[in-house]
């Protein structure tokens, strides 16, 4: 027996390191689009519209903190948005163009996903800007404060972006140079504290001389996302589930066979693109189907558990499909009331199998959750006392060349180091071998 996955955020982006990102700001939220409901009628559409009113949805043009930057490299900012709009239809940036700024200097505006290559950082791994989805045309720029708009345009966007601007035909002395001028915290919207360089390796991320908040003057104006449509087309073979709407979108899809039971099919992402689809083969009852939308929780993180097959011996096969290079934990319930841990999956394709053992005549249910936190994730999945008074964990965590640490206590309270644990494999076991002097020992690994 299974329920509907769960899914919760991937803590990507926020992490402790020399550059102070805080906890997630709270626009990074999924969108608030309505369920959908269409049955196997051919060429039925649903559709959701939204009113097209524009919103500001990012200010940071109050809290002026007397510094600016100039570089020569392409340089920006990484904001969150406010609001449900996200169609930027208009954007205001302001320049400073020193005093002996050459006559031929002009700038270029670009907006990224943050989807690169990832960037380590004191074990963390945060995504860098990648897709780049729009740029401007070169802008003149002139010595002193100028305040540019962008208009005229209709670009589909996530909840959270890199803006960049590249200066071109700049000086290096100073006068001859050209820079954006620091505000923080924005007023509408939000941004971390440091910024992005693009260097001749890729982007990195800096900060200001002595850590100071590094957030630079811009206003984000959007129009609601285009309605969501839902096309159903049958054949004999099956039907095809084809789902427009905004770019930047992950829906769950459900079905079911009379309206009020449903279940889980898979999950349509819009990262890249404004249209997705799902087949889903006909079945033996030949009965109508009907399938709905739902907004995913935390788009980006959702997995799916796609089938369990029992075998004779009491052995479960658990297939997954979610976010690439992600971890989640694996759950089972009898009741679905009270949940206990079984290990850790890794999705490192995007897919994963697991088998588990179960009783016969015994109700398991299963469920997925992203484990709330930072670092590497680990699982006690079992404690065993040998003969000898010897005390053996058996544990999962991503296989890595570095060991953790192992630690105990008696009171939650105070930790002692016992020993390391080095997983060259998903699985690995320790042995404490001081139990027996030592009762009531709880355990627990770190990095």
């Amino acid at each position: 027996m299974e329920t509907p996955p769960l899914s919760s955020p991937a803590g990507h982006h926020h992490h402790p390191h020399p550059h102070p990102r805080t906890a997630p700001p709270a626009s990074r939220r999924p969108r608030s689009f309505h369920a959908i409901l269409a049955s196997i009628l051919p060429w039925l559409l649903a559709t959701v519209t939204l009113p097209g009113q524009a919103e500001l949805i990012y200010d940071n043009t109050t809290n002026y903190r007397g510094q600016y930057l100039a570089l020569t490299e392409e340089f920006g900012d990484e904001v969150d948005f406010a609001g449900t709009a996200r169609t930027i239809s208009a954007i205001t940036f302001s320049v400073l163009g020193e005093t002996n700024l050459p006559p031929d200097v002009t700038a270029r505006f670009r907006l990224y996903r943050n989807n690169g290559p990832l960037l380590p950082v004191e074990g963390v791994s945060i995504p860098t800007p990648g897709e780049l989805l729009y740029e401007s045309n070169p802008i003149p720029i002139l010595p002193g404060q100028q305040t540019l708009r962008i208009t005229d345009i209709a670009v589909p966007v996530p909840n959270f972006l890199t803006w960049t601007i590249l200066f071109q035909n700049v000086g290096v002395l100073p006068g001859t140079r050209a820079g954006l001028e620091v505000f923080h915290p924005p007023t509408v919207g939000s941004s971390f504290r440091d910024y992005w360089v693009r260097t001749v390796d890729g982007f990195e991320l800096r900060l200001l001389d002595a850590g100071a908040s590094a957030s630079f003057a811009a206003r984000f104006e959007a129009i609601p996302d285009p309605p969501i449509v839902v096309t159903v087309t049958n054949s004999p073979e099956g039907n095809l589930v084809r789902v427009t709407g905004p770019i930047g979108g992950e829906h769950i899809l459900e079905t079911s066979g009379d309206n009020r039971n449903w279940r889980t099919l898979g999950v349509i992402r819009l990262l890249t693109t404004s249209e997705g689809t799902f087949f889903h083969p006909a079945d033996a009852s030949g009965g109508e189907r009907y399938y709905r939308l739902r907004p995913a929780p935390f788009p980006g993180s959702t997995v799916v558990i796609d089938s369990i097959t029992r075998s004779t011996n009491g052995i479960a096969t658990l297939t997954f499909t979610g976010p690439r290079n992600t971890v989640q934990l694996l759950e089972a319930s009898p009741d679905q009331i009270h949940w206990k841990p079984v290990d850790v999956i890794y999705l490192i394709f995007g897919t994963a199998t697991y088998q588990d053992t179960i009783r016969p005549g015994v109700p398991r249910f299963y469920r997925t959750s992203h484990p709330i936190g930072r670092g590497p994730v680990y699982l006690i999945r079992s404690i065993r006392r040998d003969p000898d008074g010897s005390v053996v964990l058996a544990c999962s965590g991503l296989p890595d060349l570095n060991p953790a640490t192992v630690e105990a206590s008696t009171d939650l309270q105070t930790w002692t180091p016992i020993g390391t644990i080095r997983f060259i494999v998903p699985q690995a076991e320790f042995r404490d071998t001081t139990a027996a002097e030592n009762p009531g020992r709880i355990y627990r690994i770190r990095r």
